[in-house]
């Protein structure tokens, strides 16, 4: 008798390879083997067209279980957000490019892809750094930015992404060789919107290891005590590590009489005591913003730059203050444009309403309000203004009752980190000289900072300005006489209105009038009934005239009367120089007919 054998059940076999074949599509198991003389069988797989891109091989033929790479090319505007098949991997180059990859190809396919709308895109190119997940892959990464909150995007810190051995990234740049334009780690970068911009990581080479002498702190880390190595050393660049350990502090007398002009300090130092660097020679400058202690006579050197590198994420953006940041990029994105700018302290902001100065000047000019913070260094934020001004440019200043806004004093303290967090660069862009106190003001920034459980990110932004740079909050009339909101504490002081002040503030008008725009000088609005003695009423009308019998020989017009910016407190706010919404029209109604005396209204 034959032995029974048997038959394979049909349904049953379809059924499982029907499984199979859902499974594989899925992911959930690799391809099903074939046969040896069935392997060599080709897959055709088609990229559809698509109105954002072009394919650069829009079909081909792949090896059963391979792999299709494909290029495209995007439109501005788009890159590639997702296609219609599974496993695969988008690759984003420079270029407004992406690679697609199609994995583990088991049928004949059609590929959808589907767009993702962007505003900009940055390419950042590792450069010689590697990736601190240790991964291998490409050499560079892509970020894209919407950008409904700031003009322009802040870039990647790089230290949480990049590391390279031995050395210390000083920021970005446009160039891979560091020529082009340079960009601080947290930084802004001006990116054409819909387009995608490239950087480069920008590398210094730590000084050798043995150079160095060096104690253990208490918590194990290194605290350097001298250098033994060459004193011309440029850059200097200061290890993050001895020997595997990480360098945290630099002890008072560590280095001394250095002739380099570049002094580098590394992201991981925590403290530098006083007269840790002595009459060196350094004028430019690398540091982070995580410094724990550092002292304004830490670093006895000429200094003139001042790059500072984000290593903490933003925590101020939703600060008032921070708007300064904002303003330089409104200006800075509208450089070949004529622009009306209205400069001072918050009096501005809160006292212009700038839709009705553009309804009056607005066929020939931008209209910008630069009014955030009076009791800040004003000259770093002429500094920062002054590259982006031209001839045809109009700028108006009308200064507060502040040493600062006077520029009798350029002391700085913790608001200046505050104006300039959501673009560190903004620091490097003025004369160090004239940041007094910046190492100390930065220390107690950081110190605030560490107080705060908010953390941000760099969408952030403070949501009471407009696009003019007007504040926002409701501010409605009250009717409220003789009352001052400031305690009489606001009023024009003797020894901010001197001939010392005058010249420094004249020397001021002179770099804006050398950039071709037009100067001229109006008053703040004030509070007459915050003036609560005749001696202070006078101070007024005393600064008025010492501003017109001095601003001649600086080719600086006077242009307004003082009497007609002294107002009662039923036109302010919080403050005796804060408007509310009625007094900031009256205000600005005064402003125009001032301004109608030397530039010509348009016509309609």
């Amino acid at each position: 008798m034959n032995p029974t054998v048997s038959k394979p059940n049909t349904c049953v076999l379809l059924l499982t390879l029907l499984l199979l074949f859902l499974l594989t599509l899925c992911g959930c198991v690799d391809a099903p083997a074939l046969p040896a003389e069935e392997k060599t069988i080709d897959l055709a797989v088609t990229v559809e067209d698509g109105d954002f891109f072009t394919a650069e091989t829009p079909a081909a033929r792949v090896p059963y279980g391979g792999s299709f790479s494909v290029e495209l090319t995007c439109e501005p505007g788009y890159t590639v957000g997702a296609c219609s098949y599974e496993p695969c991997t988008i690759e984003y180059l420079p270029e407004q490019k992406a690679r697609l990859t199609l994995h583990n190809l088991v049928y004949p396919t059609r590929i959808k892809v589907e767009p993702k709308v962007i505003d900009v895109g940055i390419d950042y190119q590792a450069n010689g750094g590697a990736f601190l997940s240790g991964q291998d892959g490409p050499d560079h990464y892509t970020e894209w930015y919407t950008l409904t909150t700031h003009l322009r995007p802040n870039t990647s810190l790089g230290t949480n992404v990049l590391y390279r051995d031995g050395y210390t990234q000083i920021g970005w740049n446009t160039e891979a060789d560091g020529s082009g334009e340079a960009v601080g780690l947290g930084s802004r970068f001006t990116v054409e919107k819909g387009t995608m911009g490239i950087l480069y990581a920008q590398w210094r080479k730590w000084l050798p290891e043995a150079d160095f002498l060096y104690e253990t702190t208490e918590a194990g880390k290194l605290r350097i005590t001298g250098y033994t190595g060459d004193t011309a050393a440029d850059p200097f660049t200061v290890p993050a590590a001895l020997y595997g350990v990480p360098v945290a502090e630099i002890a008072a007398g560590a280095f001394s009489q250095l002739s380099g002009t570049t002094l580098i300090l590394p992201y991981s130092l925590e403290k530098v005591e006083d007269q840790a660097f002595t009459d060196c020679a350094f004028t430019t400058l690398y540091l982070s913003d995580n410094i724990k202690e550092i002292t304004d006579t830490s670093i006895g050197a000429p200094l003139y730059t001042i790059h500072l590198n984000a290593v903490r994420p933003p925590q101020y953006l939703t600060n008032d203050n921070s708007e300064f940041a904002e303003n330089v990029d409104r200006v800075m994105l509208n450089k070949d444009k004529n622009k009306l700018m209205f400069f001072a302290g918050c009096s501005f902001s809160y006292g212009l309403v700038s839709s009705m100065v553009e309804k009056v000047y607005g066929k020939d000019f931008v209209v910008l309000n630069l009014g955030v913070i009076g009791g800040g260094n004003a000259p770093i934020q002429l500094d920062c203004f002054i590259p982006y001004l031209h001839k045809g440019d109009v700028f108006i200043h009308a200064p507060e009752a502040s040493q600062h806004q006077l520029m009798a004093s350029y002391s700085c303290d913790f608001r200046l980190f505050i104006m300039t967090e959501g673009n560190y660069d903004l620091l490097a862009q003025t004369d160090a000289a004239n940041l007094e106190n910046f190492f100390s003001s930065l220390q107690a920034f950081n110190e605030a900072r560490n107080k705060r459980e908010k953390i941000l990110d760099y969408t952030s932004t403070s949501p009471h300005y407009n696009d003019y740079g007007d504040i926002t909050i409701a501010r409605l009339y009250t009717g409220l006489s003789s009352v001052s909101y400031s305690d009489y504490t606001y009023f024009y002081r003797a020894n901010a209105v001197n001939q010392e002040a005058i010249d420094k503030l004249g020397g001021w008008y002179k770099k804006l009038k050398a950039t071709g725009c037009d100067v001229y000088l109006s008053f703040s609005p004030m509070n007459y009934d915050g003036l609560d003695s005749v001696e202070k009423k006078n101070a007024a009308f005393y600064f008025e005239t010492f501003m017109k019998n001095n601003m001649g020989r600086f080719g600086v017009p006077v242009i307004s009367q003082m009497k007609n910016y002294l107002f009662p407190s039923e036109y302010f706010y919080d403050s005796d120089y804060h408007m509310n919404e009625y007094g900031a029209e009256m205000r600005t109604e005064q402003l125009l007919k001032d301004l109608a005396a030397v530039l010509p209204v348009p016509e309609p």
